[in-house]
């Protein structure tokens, strides 16, 4: 896996024009480009931060020479940007994070048909 991190200053004011296009730029580079997604995080310096994952480093250097069909979010990404901090490139090494975190657990009960032939006594 190849990750590219990216971080911007956004013009006051802009800064849910700026989520709102990243996300359909990010969609159009999945869809057209070979990129497997991208995840946005506000830092507390106020500034926007975003890691990108690809396949491999190949895919992603190739991915600009790409071009993406006609869509305003592009534009309006960059008019919401004041100004770029240079992009790392990161290959991965080790991933213990989970992907898909375990559901919270509930107190709600639940009774499957069946499953139940009579309700629990503290159930109405």
């Amino acid at each position: 896996m190849f990750y590219v991190i990216y971080r911007w200053k956004v013009h006051e004011g802009k800064e849910a024009q700026f989520a709102k296009a990243w996300a359909e730029v990010t969609q159009l580079i999945r869809d057209h480009r070979g990129g497997l997604g991208s995840r946005l995080h506000r830092c507390p310096d106020g500034m926007f931060l975003a890691y990108a994952q690809w396949p491999d480093q190949q895919t992603w250097e190739r991915a600009s020479s790409i071009v993406l069909p006609e869509n305003q979010a592009m534009a309006q990404m960059k008019d919401s940007i004041a100004s770029s901090e240079p992009m790392i490139q990161m290959t991965l090494l080790q991933d213990p994070l989970l992907n898909d975190p375990a559901p919270k657990p509930t107190t709600e009960k639940t009774i499957v048909p069946g499953a139940n032939p009579k309700p629990p006594s503290d159930m109405p």
